[in-house]
């Protein structure tokens, strides 16, 4: 694991604001559009088979249709590189888990193409 997150102590959580990048590819933005609203719940899940960062740390919104009643995760986005590279390592080897992760800010204008989404991560280090 990097030095930034070592000289936390086990068991202690901490609060990161991270920007999602990719918003805008495939279905996103209208997915995003639709919603996406400040306090949605997000997953963060690795993707090491990803063919342009081995480190990816993708965000998935829980997306409900049908009254409610369907709810599926859907893509969103990815935590920027920078710091998907300093977390992947301690979340792939269980020294690092995301406690809750939320949107905290979402900017969607119609016509844009790529949205601005800005999450709150919390972690505890194990």
């Amino acid at each position: 694991m990097h030095a930034p997150l070592m000289h936390i102590p086990a068991g202690t959580p901490y609060t990161f604001w991270v920007l999602l990048g990719a918003t805008g590819y495939d279905d996103r933005a209208q997915l995003i559009q639709r919603y996406c609203k400040v306090g949605s719940p997000v997953q963060l899940r690795r993707e090491q088979d990803d063919p342009s960062n081995a480190n990816a740390l993708a965000a998935w919104l829980l997306c409900s249709s049908f009254l409610g009643l369907l709810r599926r995760w859907r893509k969103i986005g990815y935590v920027k590189t920078s710091h998907a590279d300093r977390w992947a390592a301690g979340l792939d080897h269980g020294f690092l888990h995301v406690e809750s992760a939320v949107v905290c800010s979402c900017y969607t204008p119609a016509g844009e193409e790529v949205p601005r989404i800005s999450l709150q991560i919390e972690f505890r280090s194990l």
